[in-house]
């Protein structure tokens, strides 16, 4: 997966499944680009690696709203659920209750 625009594009093997089944991201040319919160929901119901090692700490600080937008539907973590604690410009406090 490589950067793009405040997306990510995926070429990997499962692209037409996911847009074809799916309906997940959104057709260039023959990649798909995804959002953040399609990155982590693929990820976790779809085993698609993370863009990078790094990449769930760096967009958690950069992209919290991503963050926000899978725990307010109930698929982040299975039967958990997070509250956001507190919100600076470099850190997120989570808690898993």
């Amino acid at each position: 997966m490589e950067p793009y625009n405040d997306g990510w594009l995926y070429s990997g093997s499962a692209r037409d499944r996911l847009w074809n089944k799916s309906a997940i991201g959104k057709k260039i040319n023959n990649k798909l680009l995804l959002t953040s919160s399609e990155v982590i929901f693929c990820h976790n119901h779809r085993h698609i690696d993370w863009p990078n090692n790094e990449w769930f700490a760096d967009e958690i600080i950069k992209n919290p709203d991503s963050f926000i937008e899978k725990i307010s539907n109930r698929s982040f973590f299975e039967n958990e659920k997070l509250v956001i604690i507190s919100r600076s410009t470099d850190r997120i406090f989570i808690k898993r209750i």
